[in-house]
């Protein structure tokens, strides 16, 4: 019997993932190009450089979380986890902003986006362990019965 973990890596193709994917990409791209529906609030604690910054930023870390998603591979993996580390900065950025600009009235924005920041998050750490667990089954591949001597068998 192999003391060897079972590999589970967890699939980055969840219905509710790929959504918040694809929508931080499209409120990226509305922020730019459309700035008149941006929410006060980062309008109101953000100069405009960052802000257009911040939307970029959701574009290029959706974007790449999502062509990380769809990827069957260990470099999927990686692309995921780098663009879910940045969507979960420029999330609780926006949580930030969000309580700085308006206080308590905030509270409920700032939480449903900080929890889209924890779930990042959660996802990141997933990810962390199945690249651990693949450098692991690398590094020391599990025995097969076969491959074994007779007087281990």
């Amino acid at each position: 019997m192999s003391s060897q973990p079972a590999l589970a890596v967890r699939s980055g193709r969840h219905p509710h993932e790929i959504a918040l994917l694809v929508m931080s990409v499209v409120i990226g791209v509305l922020g730019l190009v459309f700035p008149g529906g941006v929410s006060p609030a980062p309008q109101g604690t953000l100069p405009g450089r960052i802000l257009y910054a911040f939307f970029i930023g959701l574009i290029i870390a959706g974007a790449t979380s999502l062509f990380g998603a769809l990827r069957d591979s260990l470099s999927g993996l990686l692309w995921e986890r780098f663009g879910l580390s940045m969507l979960t900065c420029l999330y609780l950025a926006y949580a930030v902003a969000v309580l700085t600009y308006t206080g308590s009235r905030g509270l409920t924005t700032a939480l449903f986006v900080g929890s889209m920041a924890v779930a990042s998050l959660v996802r990141v750490v997933q990810i962390v362990r199945d690249i651990k667990t693949v450098k692991e089954m690398i590094l020391n591949p599990p025995v097969v019965a076969s491959e074994m001597p007779e007087e281990g068998r």
